[in-house]
């Protein structure tokens, strides 16, 4: 997860379809996801990721 979020596997990014959130955006994103989107959400309640 930590090669993810710091782009050191940036093909894993991509093959996994993960979207990197802040906190803000959790709700939309759940409802994205209820909606059946093939996008994973790693959601960063501290702002510690580049988005």
């Amino acid at each position: 997860m930590m090669a993810i979020l710091w782009d050191r596997s940036p093909y894993l990014r991509a093959m996994l379809n993960t979207k990197v959130i802040s906190l803000d955006d959790a709700p939309d994103a759940y409802a994205a996801f209820d909606t059946g989107v093939s996008e994973k959400f790693i959601i960063d309640s501290h702002g510690l990721v580049p988005l």
